[in-house]
Parts: structure tokens; sequence; C-alpha cells
């Protein structure tokens, strides 16, 4: 029921929810997909979907700290969380307009380079 709220919220405010989405709304949802229950994973996911489709013009507009939020989810221990995380950010990297896409490219392989940079150095 929460991800069904948040969406239908997401519908109707759009640029007055989206102040909540990185500091409150995006780690509510990292949190549900803790669990190894199916329908709760779908339930994340599809909020996630949902909410970057009403939320898309804003999302590429912060769409480095968007990344920086759900790249942990690339690093989880289950392949499934992983697989979706990677779907849901490369869908947002297809969305990105090109003007933007380079930049957006660079954070992103920035990123996964310090990221196995830190990984070599602390293990």
């Amino acid at each position: 029921p929460l991800c069904q709220i948040l969406s239908a919220l997401a519908r109707d405010l759009r640029e007055e929810i989206y102040p909540f989405f990185l500091p409150k709304i995006a780690p509510a949802i990292i949190a549900l997909l803790e669990t190894q229950d199916a329908e709760q994973l779908e339930e994340g996911f599809s909020c996630f979907a949902y909410l970057f489709k009403f939320l898309l013009r804003f999302v590429m507009a912060d769409f480095a700290l968007v990344f920086d939020q759900l790249f942990p989810l690339l690093a989880h221990r289950t392949w499934y969380i992983r697989r979706f995380s990677a779907e849901v950010l490369s869908f947002l990297l297809r969305k990105l307009p090109a003007d933007q896409l380079p930049a957006g490219l660079e954070h992103v392989l920035h990123k996964a380079v310090s990221s196995v940079e830190q990984f070599e150095a602390e293990g």
C-alpha cells in the first residue's frame, strides 16, 4: 500500500513531492528491498518505476545525485537486486537528454572506477 500511495502522490503532486524524493522517499524504498519476499521486491521496484515515470524531468536534472543514491544497490548481495537496479539505472541513462549524456556517463564511469579502487584498497 505504501508504494501505491507514493505513486499516486507523485502523479498528483510531481514538483511538490520531488524535494522529498532523495532524502526521504528513495531511502525508504531502498530499505524495502532488503527482503526475500518477492511481492515486496516487486512492489519496491514498481514503485521506483512509477516515481521515475512521474518525476522524470526532475530526476534528469539531478541525475548524478539519484545515481549516487541508487549506486549501492548495484553491489547488493543478491543477484536479482543488482540486475533490477542496473535496469533502473540504465533506463535513467537512456532518458538523459543528449546534452547531459556525456556528463552522466562520465559520472557513472567515475563512480564505478572509484568504487573498484576502494574495494581493491580495502581488501
